[in-house]
């Protein structure tokens, strides 16, 4: 079952289908985001569940990777949302510095380094 652990695959299936133009990996990426709006992801607050049907995760690190594969799969209205919610019920700032904002540079990052050598071995 994914929860929001299933990020990190979600996020390289979707880079590998960019990098390789490889719909196959989209569409996988797109089930699992898809599971993570429907069980993990309150639409309506922006809250990330840490089990599908939960309470809140505990783990900013959660909401960090599911702004991230929001924004991979194109759906900016929930990244909001979940920056929104993280910021009004933990005061976590996703724009400055510290650990979620840390925690987005590095993602960022490694996606990048990650699409640089997926790129190369084209």
């Amino acid at each position: 079952m994914a929860k929001e652990t299933s990020a990190p695959a979600l996020i390289v299936a979707r880079q590998l289908g960019i990098a390789l133009s490889d719909p196959s990996y989209t569409v996988k990426a797109q089930g699992l985001y898809t599971h993570l709006i429907n069980y993990i992801i309150d639409r309506a607050t922006g809250m990330v569940r840490g089990t599908p049907g939960g309470g809140t995760s505990t783990a900013p690190a959660d909401y960090g990777y599911v702004m991230v594969c929001a924004n991979l799969m194109g759906d900016t209205n929930i990244a909001l949302k979940v920056n929104n919610y993280l910021t009004n019920h933990w005061g976590i700032l996703l724009t400055g510095s510290g650990g979620g904002a840390s925690f987005l540079g590095s993602a960022r990052s490694s996606m990048q380094r990650f699409r640089r050598t997926i790129c190369s071995l084209n």
